[in-house]
């Protein structure tokens, strides 16, 4: 984020994002949540952000909320086939699926270098 140029829009949002992200991809989704709710709140709406706010949120069992971030996400990146298992997981995980198993999911869903 340092690297991007000063007049970036939203750069301190998406620094934000950056930490939560990191926080997710190592698996304490309970802890990346605050970094990506706030870049969230504050209109970022960079993939990366919405990626991992999504598998945050699912992970935590926030299925509603999960369910519109992976919709706002589908605009920003509508070519983005990782999209639709995030979303099949949110369903199943709505239809009645345990925590446990959702967490499960979405670790590989997740996986990528930030």
């Amino acid at each position: 984020v340092d690297r991007l140029p000063p007049e970036t829009p939203l750069r301190g949002e998406l620094r934000t994002a950056v930490r939560g992200a990191c926080l997710a991809a190592a698996g304490n989704y309970a802890a990346a949540l605050p970094y990506l709710r706030a870049a969230y709140a504050s209109r970022c709406r960079d993939p990366l952000c919405l990626r991992w706010f999504a598998a945050a949120l699912l992970a935590t069992g926030d299925w509603p909320t999960a369910e519109e971030v992976i919709l706002q996400w589908a605009q920003v990146e509508p070519h983005n086939r990782q999209i639709q298992q995030f979303a099949e997981v949110a369903r199943s995980a709505r239809s009645g699926a345990v925590l446990e198993t959702v967490a499960v999911a979405v670790a590989p869903l997740a996986s990528m270098t930030v």
